[in-house]
């Protein structure tokens, strides 16, 4: 069950042939699912190779889906591919007098981010350095793709039809990796990109190394709960089955930013839902602090063979127990944030090495995706990013509060919301930045709970207008009718 890793690079070659295949075939068919096999790729590939024994244990990083074409085009194909498919959707869209953006996600901090990168790229061209350090994953290159990704849905998805088919394509993917996850954890020894049993020698299996994995699988785990409410169709068992799932798999990657941005989740069902709906909240939360405290014994207590400490945070503590930002995993953020200090306002630079390079040992990131931008984009980077995320929580506040037409789409746009709850502890201290999946991830958790909410208005304004044109026939009828007696 390793394929993905040991013939990394046949089936990257087999992937992004067929990606390219069936883009072609639905661009000429119907433009607006050209995204749909992107998509899908994206969902169904973890975005790390870190942890793998066999990468390291060769000379070069493990090729993997993402990296392919790295070194030779200095972008990836899958990059490149997304700069494509961002041109035909903008030119194709463009030729349509009706298609409009429909997203009204105040997008203008990740706008003008993202051409304040662009403008230090061009600077950092004038300054001679290498074209593939410029545009590094090491860099804030990602967060431009992120927007390509957003105006790539907001252009393709602005009816209902079109968000309908964006559910599948979201749901069955996801729900096939939470299947496989668990078979591979049970039978095949779990993910081979597992940094605790490589790097500290734990004997543990994990299910996916990739935090944005477990992101997707919140995303889901939120959906079918809410979905309950209203789902007929589908059996309830079999819901809760999907839902366990999804759980299981995060508990069971040994993640802590998974663990506690899935208690923020949890937090948030709590408090939008009704009575009865708080009793089956409070009983998943027991089952799963339940769950939690097991498979945390096993992670994080010393084993006989490991000179390490034990604890939740035996990684950012001195021997002593005490913070110590000197010292432990904070001290690259400490030393890097005291490098940057030279250019504070607008940083190092968004490529991916500065010179000398960022922190003590000798990394080219550090585990906290605002401290990364502070460090290549200065106090400029960090408020714009930032204002990203506060902007994006205020406004669906705002707009979940207001009448919604359909309950199904709110309940995807809450679902999603859920995502990116889970999302903010890898915010802080994890670097979602440097990883291209998950920035993708991310473009989706951004877009899609203001899609949901302008198409629902677009329905809401059509139902409108469908119940006045048929009481305006009605009444010509009642006339006519009148008239003959």
């Amino acid at each position: 069950m390793t394929i993905t890793y040991e013939y990394s690079n046949i089936v990257a070659i087999i992937c992004l042939s067929l990606l390219t295949i069936a883009t072609v075939f639905l661009f000429f068919s119907n433009w607006k699912n050209a995204f749909s096999p992107y998509l899908i790729l994206v969902l169904l590939f973890t975005g790390t190779a870190y942890g793998v024994e066999q990468g390291r244990q060769g000379s070069e990083l493990l090729s993997i889906l993402y990296t392919r074409g790295n070194g030779i085009f200095y972008l990836s194909l899958m990059n490149i591919f997304l700069i494509l498919l961002f041109i035909l959707t903008f030119a194709i869209s463009r030729t349509e007098q009706k298609t409009k953006s429909p997203i009204n996600f105040p997008n203008i901090f990740i706008s003008i981010l993202c051409a304040f990168i662009i403008i230090y790229y061009m600077y950092g061209m004038a300054q001679s350095l290498d074209l593939g350090n410029i545009i590094s994953q090491y860099g804030a290159i990602n967060i431009i793709n992120m927007l390509l990704l957003i105006k790539i849905l907001s252009w393709s998805i602005n009816k209902q039809n079109q968000l309908d088919k964006f559910l599948k394509i979201f749901l069955y993917p996801t729900v096939l990796m939470g299947i496989y996850g668990l078979i591979r954890y049970v039978l095949f020894g779990g993910d081979p990109a597992n940094a605790y049993k490589v790097d500290e020698g734990r004997n543990v299996n994990i299910t996916f190394f990739d935090n944005g994995q477990s992101v997707l699988f919140s995303v889901v785990f939120a959906y079918y709960y809410m979905k309950g409410k209203i789902s007929k169709l589908t059996p309830r068992m079999f819901q809760y089955l999907i839902m366990a799932i999804c759980l299981a798999n995060i508990i069971l990657s040994y993640r802590r930013n998974a663990w506690f941005g899935l208690s923020f989740v949890v937090l948030w069902l709590f408090f939008i839902s009704n009575f009865r709906r708080k009793i089956m909240i409070l009983s998943i939360s027991v089952i799963l602090l339940l769950a939690v405290s097991t498979v945390y014994s096993v992670r994080f207590n010393p084993e006989k063979n490991i000179h390490k400490k034990a604890g939740i945070l035996s990684d950012v503590t001195s021997s002593s127990g005490e913070f110590d930002l000197s010292k432990g995993r904070f001290s690259e953020l400490y030393f890097a944030v005291k490098k940057a200090s030279v250019s504070p306002l607008i940083g190092l630079g968004p490529w991916g090495i500065n010179s000398p390079r960022i922190t003590a040992r000798d990394y080219d990131f550090v585990h906290s995706s605002i401290a990364h931008i502070y460090i290549k984009l200065g106090i400029v980077g960090v408020f714009l990013y930032v204002s990203i995320f506060m902007s994006y929580i205020i406004g669906w506040l705002k707009r979940r509060k207001q009448p919604w037409h359909s309950l199904k789409n709110k309940i995807l746009a809450d679902a999603v919301f859920c995502g990116f709850l889970c999302e903010i502890p890898d915010l802080f201290f994890g670097s979602p930045i440097i990883i291209y999946r998950h920035c993708q991830i991310l473009a989706i958790l951004l877009a899609i709970p203001f899609l949901c909410r302008n198409i629902d208005k677009h329905n809401t304004v059509n139902h409108e207008r469908d119940y006045a044109k048929d009481t305006y026939t009605n009444s010509l009828h009642s006339v006519a009718k009148c008239k003959e007696i």
